[in-house]
């Protein structure tokens, strides 16, 4: 080490001059900080980061969890993100495959905006394939991830393959098939936030069933209440019950979050904009 010091260029130069002593102490001082910390990462075990790339699907692993994954752990295993967004509480990552855009196919006329967490015009897929993961910004730890095939229908695992299935068959006119669907998706991963939210906004939003669209909004919330597509499909539940002041609240956050969150989901903000406008001029 004390060679290559001794035979920088540059430093000689300084050196030479004799009239730069302070700037030669610096020089050293920046250099040797420089090869401490070159040679730290090269002992202490840090695994490599993959280079951001034009398309990455990044599907979760198995070894991926809520609550114990941490924001290292996603990029030493998916690269550095195609997008990354900081919003309220979360740093959110997001990945794309860029190789086939198969264009907004489910989910559009009867759903008209929103499923389980996602607007449907992203669960549509401007992209083939698409992975969001969202973490704390002071741990580092995900919260919420997801990963979506579009063309396939195929989710990170089966309760959101289901989701997404239920939302063609939905979009198709399908209904009972598509409760069903989210149904099954919910007794396969009762954690699984976009399940219930989905089937609470079916149920509210088709009037079929507004007492279980509540049930299902508020276990949506407990799971994942950062979510705007959750708090505006409980306050529509909550509307649909005719309790006013509660589907007010929660249209009220809904839209407050979206401004954080997803405020290029226009669409979404004007479907629960619509509802919290008519409650406020009729009072029903």
């Amino acid at each position: 080490m004390k060679e290559w010091f001794d035979n920088f260029e540059p430093l000689r130069e300084i050196e030479g001059s004799g009239s730069h002593e302070e700037e030669v102490v610096m020089f050293r001082s920046v250099i040797r900080f420089t090869a401490f910390v070159l040679l730290l990462c090269s002992t202490v075990g840090f695994a490599p980061i993959k280079q951001e790339r034009d398309s990455e699907e990044c599907k979760p692993s198995d070894m991926i969890a809520i609550g114990k994954t941490t924001r290292r752990q996603i990029v030493e295993e998916c690269g550095l993100p195609l997008n990354t967004r900081y919003a309220g509480n979360f740093v959110i990552y997001e990945y794309h495959d860029k190789s086939e855009q198969v264009g907004k196919g489910i989910g559009l006329s009867v759903l008209g905006g929103l499923a389980g967490g996602i607007p449907l015009h992203l669960l549509a897929g401007n992209y083939n394939k698409e992975s969001i993961y969202y973490m704390d910004i002071s741990s580092g730890v995900v919260q919420d991830f997801c990963y979506h095939d579009y063309k396939d229908r195929k989710g990170h695992d089966a309760s959101e393959s289901l989701v997404l299935q239920a939302a063609s068959e939905i979009d198709c006119g399908k209904v009972d098939e598509g409760i069903g669907m989210l149904k099954q998706a919910i007794s396969l991963n009762p954690k699984n936030h976009r399940a219930y939210n989905t089937l609470a906004w079916i149920l509210a939003e088709l009037d079929v069933d507004a007492k279980m669209s509540l049930t299902y909004a508020l276990t949506a919330v407990k799971l994942f209440p950062e979510s705007p597509y959750n708090n505006g499909t409980l306050g529509l539940a909550y509307l649909k019950n005719n309790d006013q002041e509660k589907a007010r609240r929660y249209l009220q956050l809904a839209l407050k979050q979206f401004e954080m969150y997803a405020p290029h989901d226009q669409k979404a903000i004007n479907h629960d904009t619509a509802y919290l406008t008519h409650l406020l001029s009729t009072g029903k």
